[in-house]
């Protein structure tokens, strides 16, 4: 949604966040409606997990102020660029957002030759909330949704009791490189979360087709050959 508004040379605001969050909505409610056989109960049971989970981010990464290294020298300074006016399209080697009357933030390197998507995200509640720290939501959002994956792909693939199945799902929802970095704005840990997405969505593809429904139907082998090449 961003990148279709800075083409047409718009600059970051509010309503890319609500434009995203109606696009996901819609996703996850046409999603859910086929899933669930259109069982409204359920489904207004999910929005409502979904929506709780959003508010609980939000409460919980606002108690914790990213004092990383890379985080605070051009993590936060492209946050605060792109929500102060600073179109990647327009302008993307001088980062030139501002906030009122003080003078336009020093531009970091590292700010215009790394990728933004995290850092897209970020901005967009920032502009909503008001407070920086909030941005960090988007960690533990990515974190419950690979432990939930991981989760499915377990019970899906193996044997083992669902208590098991969970205890696993949240060592690997909760390695080392996502938990050191839940509440900063280093993004290996996203990459950690998306990873471990990338490769269960990959397994339950696989088992839900089966192998040889896999070789005879080129639609699925190419669904399942995308997201595991995306993994690797």
């Amino acid at each position: 949604v961003s990148a279709v508004t800075f083409a047409f040379g718009k600059t970051l605001s509010v309503l890319q966040f609500l434009l995203a969050l109606g696009v996901a909505c819609g996703a996850v409610y046409f999603g859910a409606r086929k899933r669930m056989g259109g069982e409204r109960k359920r489904i207004v049971f999910l929005f409502c997990c979904i929506l709780l989970l959003l508010i609980v981010s939000i409460l919980i990464s606002g108690f914790y102020y990213d004092l990383s290294h890379d985080g605070r020298l051009y993590h936060q300074n492209s946050i605060i660029q792109l929500a102060t006016g600073w179109s990647p399209f327009i302008a993307p080697y001088h980062p030139d957002g501002y906030i009122g009357s003080y003078k336009p933030l020093r531009p970091s390197i590292w700010s215009v030759v790394y990728p933004k998507s995290g850092e897209l995200c970020a901005a967009s509640l920032y502009k909503v909330t008001g407070n920086i720290q909030h941005g960090k939501a988007f960690n533990i959002m990515l974190l419950v949704s690979s432990f939930f994956l991981a989760l499915a792909a377990l019970l899906k693939l193996t044997r083992l009791k669902i208590k098991t199945a969970i205890l696993y799902a949240a060592l690997l929802g909760l390695n080392p490189v996502t938990f050191c970095m839940l509440f900063s704005y280093y993004i290996d840990g996203q990459l950690a979360s998306v990873l471990l997405i990338l490769f269960a969505l990959a397994a339950i593809i696989l088992k839900r087709s089966g192998t040889q429904e896999l070789k005879e139907n080129d639609a699925t082998g190419w669904m399942y050959l995308s997201v595991l090449g995306l993994a690797l």
